[in-house]
């Protein structure tokens, strides 16, 4: 029986002892030895995954399937939110002539939003001339539609905060035209801060949300027969940069 005041050194013999020490020590060195090598062989076999994983995404990039980066004109040129460029690219949605082969539609939609107290009729849409930076005494209107028996300024604001007394100089210079009505176009609809009195009055909001609205809609009554089909990727390409940007 193993009494343990008398010791293990007792029980197995002073020669036995050092023997079962260095066995231990052995078994020990052999087992933290299979062990790194356990680890090592899984290490390898991530590097070698890692390799692979690492060929196959260059061989992705090479046959133009792993991409980054902007996808939108705009965006690619650094311009999306610049008002100027937003501005002329709704102007040309807005010439029942261009090529985006949406007529009337879009300019139709955009007077009914915000023009509330005006009806147009079919002729004057068809006959609209639209223009940017329109210059006058005091002011710069962004986008102005001409029509038979009515005037339409735009005001586009995405970033960039109104100048001083911007819309009051605005509504001044443009007020003895035919019929005017008056637009402040921002990403969310805000109305202006530097419209005061009539000119508050006259001031009609819309969103850049709502100009996506309308171009989705312009698209989806569009018959799409015999459009250019470059310009119509350019209303695609746009509707795109919109929604990134203002959604």
């Amino acid at each position: 029986m193993f009494d343990p005041e008398v010791g293990l050194s007792a029980h197995l013999g002073a020669a036995s002892f050092p023997g079962l020490w260095s066995r231990w020590t052995e078994a020990k060195e052999a087992r933290g030895l299979q062990i790194r090598e356990q680890r090592r062989a899984v290490v390898d076999h991530w590097e070698t995954a890692l390799a692979d994983i690492a060929h196959k995404q260059e061989q992705l990039v090479v046959q133009g399937q792993w991409v980054s980066g902007p996808s939108t004109l705009l965006s690619i040129i650094g311009q999306s939110r610049r008002e100027t460029y937003h501005c002329r690219v709704i102007a040309w949605l807005m010439d029942p002539t261009g090529r985006h082969g949406l007529g009337v539609s879009f300019l139709a939609g955009f007077l009914e939003s915000c023009v509330l107290d005006a009806m147009f009729e079919p002729t004057d849409l068809r006959r609209a001339t639209v223009v940017c930076e329109v210059v006058r005494a005091h002011s710069r209107a962004d986008i102005v539609i001409w029509m038979p028996q009515a005037t339409v300024v735009i005001e586009a604001k995405t970033d960039a905060i109104e100048g001083r007394h911007q819309c009051d100089r605005l509504y001044e210079d443009f007020a003895e035209e035919p019929d005017p009505h008056f637009v402040f176009l921002s990403p969310r609809g805000r109305p202006p801060v530097t419209a005061t009195g009539d000119a508050l009055e006259s001031f009609r909001t819309v969103s850049l949300l709502e100009i996506i609205r309308l171009i989705e809609d312009s698209m989806n009554r569009s018959s799409g027969i015999g459009v250019d089909e470059i310009a119509r990727a350019s209303v695609h390409n746009y509707l795109a940069t919109l929604r990134k940007e203002f959604l």
